[in-house]
């Protein structure tokens, strides 16, 4: 806490109070330039603290005149010597101020002593209060422990429902698909129905020349294989459902409908009919919709059907 200073007798007594002050006032005393020149001007006449700039213009007179050299030396000799009692007297009243200073240190000295030991004395007492304060530390470190082992368990059972509820919700998307593919596409084509597998199996077959056999099973892993018309004319509509529709999605749907457009093409009965890659979820990702326009895939998201063009 700051104690107010306001007279010698304030810094006596703020002394006493703190005696760990004593060697830091006595450096700060001795340190500071501006108290070190007034015990200088105290100390020494006017005459002496000029006598180096008086003995310099001698020097520079004396190449011109040696008598006017000796006649200064003389007057500076003359006033130190006029001097010399007062400043001895200086030192003697300096001298005594320092007799008086080094008594209050000592007195200082004997009570920082004596809070020296009582701070020893409680020492003890502090350092069992800290084991106390460290078991207290060491049992709720090792309840924290079991809380968070619990709370990992929770966020694993927690992540396998999400992943149950995320199945549970794609499952149901497809089998809403399954149930109305119109509702959903009724933006891209109309009189829409399934492609039977019998039928998608004739088209591949028929396109076994161009089509390698794994291009042929992407196109049966496809969710949907939709035929329906479009502006009065035939159309196929390749369709990935997902709830969440993510970039893989798009790139998948925009792969097989690829696939089965050249599988359509050389079939003469279906040759002229286009294949439109459609995906139809609850949401998309910014990058999948980034995706959808780069590779010209229909988007059909949400409950209001909001359906997008491909490539656009």
């Amino acid at each position: 806490m700051s104690v107010p200073i306001h007279s010698s007798g304030d810094i006596l007594a703020a002394l006493r109070e703190h005696p760990e002050w004593k060697k830091e006032l006595l450096n700060a005393f001795l340190s500071d330039p501006v108290e070190t020149e007034e015990i200088r001007n105290r100390l020494l006449s006017r005459e002496l603290i000029e006598l180096p700039g008086k003995f310099a213009r001698a020097e520079e007179s004396r190449k011109s005149d040696v008598h006017t050299l000796l006649d200064l030396f003389q007057k500076g000799e003359e006033a130190r010597q006029k001097d010399s009692k007062a400043v001895w007297e200086a030192i003697g009243r300096l001298t005594e101020r320092v007799d008086r200073l080094t008594i209050r240190m000592d007195q200082l000295t004997e009570r920082f002593e004596a809070a020296e030991e009582a701070r020893r004395k409680d020492s003890k007492a502090v350092w069992e209060a800290i084991g106390k304060l460290t078991e207290r530390v060491d049992r709720l470190t090792i309840r924290m422990d079991q809380l968070i082992e619990q709370v990992s368990k929770l966020a694993e059972r927690t992540e396998i429902h999400e992943v149950s509820i995320a199945d549970l919700k794609g499952k149901f998307l497809e089998f809403s698909v399954r149930q109305d593919p119109e509702d959903f596409v009724y933006a891209i084509a109309e009189d829409i129905s399934r492609v039977k597998r019998g039928q998608l199996e004739d088209i591949l077959a028929a396109a076994s020349s161009v089509i390698t056999p794994q291009e042929a099973k992407a196109v049966r892993a496809l969710d949907f294989c939709l035929s329906g018309k479009r502006q009065g004319k035939g159309v196929f509509l390749a369709v990935e459902a997902s709830c969440a529709i993510g970039k893989d999605d798009v790139e998948r749907a925009s792969a097989r409908s690829a696939i089965l457009a050249k599988a359509v093409a050389v079939n003469p009965r279906l040759a002229r009919i286009p294949v439109l890659p459609v995906v139809i979820g609850d949401g998309i990702t910014q990058d999948a919709r980034e995706a959808a326009r780069d590779h010209k895939v229909w988007t059909v998201i949400g409950e209001d059907r909001e359906t997008t063009p491909g490539g656009r």
